[in-house]
């Protein structure tokens, strides 16, 4: 499995600044379904400080998606409620920021730069997508009229989150398959693997790394899975640091893409409103009621992570248990009738007497 990756390359008025951008990153995996056909998508937020230095932010993938696989979750976050729900906060939205950014604050916490940031909305223009070695290289370009608001901003700090859509999200969880010795065992469960890595230098390719990238100096990293209730934890790479069910009225309005807000961005909307159109509808067949979101964080432990965690799932798959059932009950016909064929065959040669028991019968005639 490949990883996740992020990187940065610094502006023209900063090309050599001492200053590293440091960065919270917030790694949502959400599995709305059972089996592989459920709805699976990822979300990523990026808190960035000192952001006033980077030119262009470079996001490998590792699978390859289409342009309208990526959808900015800014028109998400614009609604008041799901900004409170993403974290936890009563923050407050001014949306007179020009360039594409809305500031966003705390008025308890009004210097605490997590939490008093420039929103960033992201435009067609500013991104380049490129496939690579199987993965997906997302290049956003900051705006001179982005970089001068940022630049006045009391933190220097931008925040951006993206939605991650597509068929291959799949490939981050591994399912296993009946085999063909096992088909009735394997009609009553089944196991995923879910593997996922961030910045792992050995997962990624090298002709994906580009010598022009800087790191991020990275102050925390949090994994969250969301999963069905039917799913039961079996074990992983390292112990999960939080469990909680899902508040369902709180996350619903998230979940879902807001497209009448998307629309007041006609370039933007005209990319992505087929795999918005899709993506609510089947989102919208989705029974949520029963979700658990599993945490694992990551402080002051470098610059990536790695999950590697495994779940099953108690089940009756009926085509497997009907072909066990079939395959059981010829084994048992046959075996059957060549028992009773063994026990009412004739003798193939004719059985002798012996001759005392002969010469006994001739003396009694």
């Amino acid at each position: 499995m490949g990883t996740f990756a992020i990187s940065y390359r610094p502006n023209k008025s900063n090309p050599q600044s001492s200053e590293i951008p440091e960065l919270i990153v917030h790694f949502n995996h959400w599995q709305l379904a059972k089996g592989a056909s459920g709805l699976q998508f990822v979300d990523l937020g990026f808190n960035i400080r000192n952001a006033d230095v980077i030119g262009q932010v470079r996001l490998i993938l590792p699978f390859a998606v289409e342009t309208d696989d990526i959808i900015d979750l800014s028109y998400t976050l614009q609604d008041i409620e799901n900004l409170k729900s993403v974290f936890n906060r009563n923050l407050m939205i001014n949306h007179d920021g020009s360039g594409g950014l809305s500031a966003i604050s705390h008025a308890q916490e009004p210097t605490n730069w997590h939490f008093n940031f420039l929103l960033l909305t992201v435009e067609p223009s500013q991104v380049a997508l490129s496939s690579r070695d199987g993965h997906s290289i997302y290049l956003l370009t900051l705006t001179a009229a982005q970089l001068a608001q940022i630049s006045s901003h009391p933190t220097k700090c931008l925040y951006m989150r993206l939605r991650i859509l597509g068929s291959s999200i799949s490939n981050l969880t591994a399912i296993s398959k009946p085999s063909f010795s096992k088909p009735f065992l394997t009609s009553f469960y089944e196991e995923q693997m879910i593997e996922v890595n961030f910045n792992r230098a050995r997962n990624l390719p090298r002709s994906v790394v580009d010598p022009a990238d800087l790191p991020f100096k990275i102050a925390s990293l949090n994994y969250f899975l969301i999963k069905d209730s039917k799913y039961g934890y079996k074990s992983s790479s390292r112990p999960y640091d939080n469990l909680r069910r899902l508040e369902q009225r709180i996350w619903n309005d998230y979940i879902t893409l807001p497209a009448d807000k998307i629309r007041r961005s006609a370039d933007y909307y005209e990319k992505v409103k087929h795999s918005v159109e899709r993506f609510n509808k089947s989102e919208a067949g989705m029974a949520k009621e029963q979700l658990l979101a599993y945490q694992w964080d990551f402080d002051s432990v470098g610059n990536d992570f790695n999950v590697f965690a495994w779940f099953q799932r108690e089940f009756i798959n009926l085509k497997y248990f009907v072909v066990g059932l079939i395959l059981i009950s010829l084994f048992f016909e046959l075996s059957g009738n060549y028992l009773y064929d063994w026990l009412t065959k004739e003798p193939a040669h004719k059985v002798e007497r012996p001759v005392a028991l002969q010469n006994a019968c001739q003396e009694e005639n």
